[in-house]
């Protein structure tokens, strides 16, 4: 009988937890404006990825800085996007065949190091290598052949890690096609 009686409690219980429409919360009295104010930056983000969307610069649930960034390049460089947003092997194609995978990384400035890393080579001819300011200003943009990728990365268990620094830009293979260091 105990058991049945525990049970009849439960439901109660949960009855009356799913027949109240509007579950409160309450948050901290300094943490009330600082919520308004990220919803509305949080609404502001979702209105602006509809507007990106709507212009055929986002085309996948990702990072903005992704999409961005392929977008840009396939204009500067000319190339066509690939039709599958998230293909793994390549990003665009240029009028010879050329594969192009890109990638993007938000720098303070050109000097900071940074890597570019893959769990394989895919399938592509060049890596182009894209730099925004935190502004999403571009201030560099590097491309560099497949062959080139490979034998300067440097390489760990279960990853490539292709380092941008002063070996990798004196290298006579990283064409930098935008280098704006100020």
């Amino acid at each position: 009988m105990g058991a049945v009686w525990l049970l009849a409690i439960l439901l109660k219980m949960m009855k009356k937890i799913f027949e109240e429409k509007n579950l409160e919360y309450s948050l901290p009295k300094e943490a009330e404006g600082i919520n308004q104010v990220a919803k509305k930056f949080i609404n502001d983000i979702s209105e602006a990825r509809d507007n990106l969307k709507a212009l055929g610069i986002l085309r996948s649930g990702r990072l903005i800085q992704a999409d961005y960034s392929e977008w840009l390049v396939s204009k500067i460089l000319n190339i066509q996007l690939s039709d599958n947003p998230v293909e793994k092997s390549f990003d665009a194609i240029d009028e010879y065949g050329e594969k192009y995978q890109i990638k993007s990384r938000i720098v303070k400035t050109l000097d900071d190091n940074t890597s570019f890393d893959f769990q394989r080579f895919g399938k592509f001819d060049y890596l182009v290598s894209v730099f925004f300011s935190q502004s999403y200003d571009l201030i560099g943009l590097l491309k560099v052949p497949i062959s080139a990728v490979k034998e300067l990365s440097n390489k760990t268990k279960r990853r490539y890690s292709f380092r941008i620094n002063n070996k990798t830009l004196s290298d006579e293979r990283v064409e930098r096609l935008i280098w704006k260091k100020d």
